[in-house]
């Protein structure tokens, strides 16, 4: 896999904005870091760190030859959704082809609200895709929700033609009804040009061709309604009438479903959008990584005895270290009270440690005291 390319790496910061403010949006990776180090080794370990941080999903982004994928992984016991990315546009390409680009920096700081549109049909992997994707994002209470929290929508749309997942994010706005193009721009603080003009009323009523007619007037009907709280931006108060509309900020991506597994990243396949197994087959399969799985599993228990005789043989050695060194230490004590108490010579003292400690005596011990 190697080095991701720039545009991999942007991909990846767009999806970390849309999955704010509950993602790690500041999270460093090694240069030369590769997916399968973080999900193929110790599986164990990713979860023993992700579960107390909360950590629900993770979203890895690899790029080979053939392409970009991703891969979808529920913590801590799967399933793995694996996908080919056909296509992919920035948040900044997205930007770049609208005429009034949408500031959409106050509207992370929120959940977004999820649309899954036509993940229908007696398919398990549909079913799958459509728990998947509702369950990436907080769950919301229609009954509690603040109305000024709705802020962004994320999008899923499944094409069955395509056999492809659409992913698109929005960011919701309201503007007042019942309001000319001159009022509206008033009331969003934009200060028009008045040099032609004698009035303000010329300007708010199109004396001088301004525009009496409101561009809410062409919206769609069912776009438009009562508020039942205050919205964002000027004019959309409680109980008045405004037009709800979307504006896409992006990240864009097509995703092809090519592969489901049941584990994280190592479980049996589910689902596989190029080869079909029979049974037969899929069951020497699962036979095959059973005995592979229980091999491993054997080896890290026979690993873990090791290491834990290991520990014990060291603990009873420093154990039986430390029972030696008292005991030199109190024959040493002994010895100097029975050499202050007893008038016997240097050399009978010398000679009695010897026998009871088993080491020479240290110089300083018995030079000191003069021979009876």
């Amino acid at each position: 896999m190697g080095k991701a390319p720039a545009c991999v790496l942007s991909l990846v910061q767009d999806m970390r904005q849309v999955m704010l403010p509950f993602t790690a949006d500041r999270l460093r990776e090694k240069k030369y870091g590769k997916a399968i180090h973080v999900l193929g080794i110790s599986n164990s370990l990713l979860t023993s760190f992700a579960a107390p941080l909360g950590v629900s999903h993770f979203l890895a982004f690899t790029n080979t030859d053939a392409g970009t994928n991703m891969k979808l992984v529920r913590l801590p016991r799967g399933p793995t959704l694996s996908f080919k990315v056909e296509s992919y546009s920035l948040m900044k390409h997205i930007q770049r082809i609208q005429k009034r680009p949408v500031d959409a920096s106050l509207a992370f700081k929120t959940s977004p609200l999820v649309v899954l549109n036509n993940f229908t049909g007696p398919e398990d992997h549909i079913k799958l895709l459509n728990a998947t994707f509702q369950n990436m994002f907080p769950a919301i209470d229609v009954q509690t929700i603040q109305l000024t929290e709705c802020r962004r929508v994320v999008l899923f749309h499944y094409d069955k033609d395509a056999d492809v997942v659409e992913f698109r994010q929005f960011v919701i706005r309201a503007m007042p009804l019942g309001l000319s193009k001159s009022v509206k721009t008033l009331v969003k603080s934009r200060v028009p040009n008045l040099g032609n003009m004698e009035d303000i009323a010329d300007f708010v009523f199109g004396g001088t061709n301004t525009g009496m007619t409101s561009d809410s007037e062409v919206d769609d009907e069912a776009a438009h309604v009562v508020l039942p709280d205050k919205f964002r931006g000027r004019g959309n108060q409680k109980s008045e009438r405004s037009a709800v509309r979307l504006a896409e900020v992006g990240p864009r991506m097509t995703l092809k479903l090519t592969k489901v597994e049941r584990d994280m990243c190592d479980g049996d396949v589910l689902y596989h959008a190029y080869v079909q197994k029979t049974p037969e087959e899929a069951a020497k399969l699962k036979a095959k990584k059973d005995m592979a799985n229980a091999l491993k599993r054997k080896r890290r228990e026979e690993q873990e005895e090791n290491v834990s005789k290991k520990e014990h043989a060291k603990e009873e050695k420093k154990l039986a270290k430390a029972t030696k060194k008292n005991a030199v230490e109190n024959k040493r004590r002994q010895l100097m009270q029975y050499a202050n108490t007893e008038e016997v010579s240097d050399l009978e003292d010398a000679e009695y440690y010897r026998q009871e400690v088993g080491e020479e005596p240290d110089a300083y011990m018995f030079s000191d005291r003069t021979t009876i």
